[in-house]
């Protein structure tokens, strides 16, 4: 199964407009619809990259269970992430 994300985006919505809307989906995924967390992996490319890591971050940061893993191709991150990361 593949499930696409339709977010919000900007400039219509600012941050954390679509962080809020990739947790709601995620959950729905988890909570909802049950679907094992070993079997969800989060991808996205470009913002979508960026939005895929952080919402790893934020569900790691607030103690829910991670993905099986992340496909992030080019992700659009601020140079704060990488001074801090890297």
């Amino acid at each position: 199964m593949v499930v696409a994300l339709d977010y919000r985006l900007a400039p219509e919505t600012r941050f954390p407009g679509p962080l809020h809307d990739a947790v709601s989906g995620y959950l729905r995924l988890v909570e909802d619809l049950h679907i094992p967390v070993e079997n969800i992996i989060i991808a996205g490319d470009s913002a979508g990259g960026g939005l895929s890591l952080a919402l790893l971050m934020y569900l790691r940061d607030n103690n829910y269970p991670l993905p099986a893993g992340a496909i992030l191709i080019s992700p659009w991150v601020g140079e704060s992430f990488r001074r801090t990361y890297s």
